[in-house]
């Protein structure tokens, strides 16, 4: 029973799983009694099952009990104990507590040093799990110095190609990722599923993870078709070893529809992320936290589209389900109220919006702390709101104190930073500071050719907000140039018809009638009286949730 109850977990079938778990345990407690370590041990698989579904708290205070009477009967230094504390772990992470998650994890970790020695597996297994933690809190630096550091150590006692030692590169992979380390992310990615393939074999459920993870590290240097390739990839074969209902391959329609999603293809997407959301109503639950997410894709999608009063009722719609199953201080939902609030302001709700971001940065600042990497989003993203609402000596403020703090936390050359930068120029331009603003989009062009490359969306970003920007000064001949290149790149890497492409032809055919008139007009016009602004590119983050 209890080996059918571990199959159905490992089909992604968590609800089946964790019916023949309860079976088992209330058998074992008839049969063993309720204090034999086997009877503790089915209530821990009861309890990761139930996390598995998503119901983060219920697994929290199961697990607690596991550990309290693992403590009692086996003693706080058994591995299964020691076991039950990481479980404990693992769920408050889930609910976005991830401080108190890093302290367990720590005081495992310490557990684990003493009683199985500093080399043991599952000590090395913890310090993985401390560093994930960091990561999570947004101390990316720190997370990757005890990630490689464990990663070292790993290839040292159980080898180069140990499933726990690939399964520390992969979270590497990710950490960097984060970093804006894309290339590295990626270098990475391709080593740990080459390794994966050799040691676990293609079809297995962690070398299709690898190519996932490394389809999202090529997607997010702009690769979007190449990304698409893999991710089909993936998703085909996932389809056929786990099924079309596991998690795993749930998550990779997701995927897809994100690839899509990049090219411009929003219809296309929202098909597919429909489709996902009816397939987890059915296999997770309507109130799955990932479920949740799929619904706030589906929203984003029809905000794309411009659908703006049909994604406004499905975004209230998620944030309600979230706050009501994860709190309102989740990651999750105070991501959900940062989306709903640029909807708002795209509808001109300015005022609505504008209270909304205050209150997600009040949130994140308690929750997370005034320096993670999604505090400081929500610093830009009121910022911005700001902007748009002519309030700039503000927005000014908070723009700079914003990219002073990423700066410190995240890097100069970090893409977020360099998002920041693009704002804060766009701010600098719209008040008549055209030459601080002009320096700042240049510099934030040359970061974002030397960190992301020349062909990244996010660069050609970069050189069309300078287009624009040299085109307000009635540098008609220069934006001209700058905005035909402009074009001839979008047509290359995001294709004819892909909205920044078609974007590009505007501002290209409105650069050349300018420059028409500037010589054609009568000689006693006033020089530089253009009166068409040029529109600047948003450089808002990606709002996608769930995604790997």
């Amino acid at each position: 029973m209890r080996n059918l109850a571990i199959s159905l977990y490992h089909q992604g079938k968590y609800a089946e799983a964790e019916k023949m778990h309860w079976q088992t345990l209330e058998l074992q407690e008839t049969v063993l009694g309720k204090d034999h370590p086997d009877t503790l041990r089915s209530m821990m698989n009861v309890a990761i099952s139930i996390r598995k579904q998503g119901k983060y708290i219920e697994a929290e205070t199961m697990h607690r009990q596991t550990l309290q009477l693992q403590e009692t009967v086996l003693g706080k230094d058994h591995p299964d104990t020691l076991q039950s504390m990481i479980n404990v772990a693992i769920s408050i992470c889930e609910q976005g507590k991830y401080a108190e998650a890093e302290t367990i994890y720590r005081q495992t970790l310490q557990l684990q040093e003493t009683v199985l020695g500093k080399d043991h597996p599952d000590t090395l297994y913890s310090m993985m799990n401390v560093a994930v933690s960091i990561d999570k809190q947004g101390k990316y630096t720190e997370a990757e110095m005890m990630q490689r550091q464990t990663l070292q150590l790993q290839e040292t006692v159980l080898g180069k190609d140990h499933p726990d030692t690939l399964r520390s590169m992969s979270s590497l992979a990710t950490s960097l990722r984060q970093q804006g380390k894309y290339a590295e992310a990626e270098a990475i990615g391709r080593q740990t599923l080459q390794l994966r393939e050799a040691v676990l074999g293609k079809d297995h459920p962690d070398t299709l993870r690898s190519m996932n993870n490394l389809a999202v590290s090529i997607r997010v240097q702009g690769k979007y078709a190449e990304a698409e390739m893999m991710h089909r990839q993936t998703l085909q074969l996932q389809e056929t070893v786990l099924g079309k209902d596991h998690p795993d391959t749930l998550h990779s329609i997701i995927n897809v529809a994100v690839s899509i999603d990049e090219q411009g293809k929003y219809a296309e997407s929202e098909t597919m992320y429909r489709q996902t959301l009816q397939l987890q109503e059915t296999v997770l639950g309507k109130d799955h936290p990932d479920t949740l997410s799929s619904m706030m894709n589906v929203a984003i999608s029809l905000d794309l589209q411009g659908k703006y009063i049909e994604a406004e009722t499905m975004y209230r719609q998620t944030l309600q389900l979230q706050e009501a199953v994860l709190g309102e201080d989740h990651p999750d939902t105070l991501r959900s109220i940062n989306n709903l609030a640029g909807l708002l302001s795209d509808q001109g709700k300015h005022a609505e919006a504008e209270t909304m971001d205050r209150h997600t940065l009040q949130l994140r600042e308690k929750v997370l702390g005034k320096d993670h990497p999604d505090t400081l989003q929500s610093m830009n993203n009121l910022a911005s709101l700001l902007h748009r609402h002519g309030k700039y000596a503000e927005a000014e403020t908070i723009h700079r104190q914003t990219l002073q703090l990423q700066e410190a936390v995240l890097g100069e050359d970090h893409p977020e930073t360099l998002r920041s930068m693009s704002s804060l120029a766009g701010l600098l331009s719209d008040q008549g500071k055209h030459a601080e603003a002009e320096t700042m989009d240049r510099q934030t062009l040359q970061l974002r050719e030397a960190v992301l490359g020349k062909d990244h969306p996010d660069t050609l970003r970069s050189m069309n907000n300078l287009a624009s920007l040299l085109h307000r000064q009635g540098k008609y001949a220069e934006a001209e140039t700058m905005h035909r290149h402009t074009l001839q790149l979008r047509e290359k890497v995001l294709g004819k018809d892909h909205p920044d492409t078609i974007r590009s032809m505007n501002s290209l055919a409105s650069s050349r009638a300018s420059l028409q008139n500037y010589f054609h007009r009568p000689a006693k016009a006033v020089r530089g009286k253009e009166r068409g602004r040029k529109e600047r590119e948003s450089d808002t983050t990606q709002k996608h949730l769930n995604r790997r």
